[in-house]
């Protein structure tokens, strides 16, 4: 699952920047996609981490909201 979020991100690089030729832009795409897989994976186990102090604490700096 790890490299396949890797080649994902590379790939909305790239294609970001070709579409706008923006760095900023490119990197917009990325961000989206790590925010939609951490709210993907955070639906998933939602119960898991409620339940668990030390996991919330754990998972504290990651966007999480």
């Amino acid at each position: 699952a790890g490299t396949e979020l890797i080649e994902e991100m590379i790939q909305a690089l790239a294609e970001g920047y070709d579409q706008t030729d923006s760095q900023d832009r490119a990197l917009d795409r990325c961000h989206g996609i790590m925010l939609h897989r951490i709210k993907k994976v955070r639906d998933q186990y939602n119960d898991r981490i409620k339940a668990n102090p030390w996991l919330q604490e754990q998972l504290a700096g990651i966007y999480w909201n």
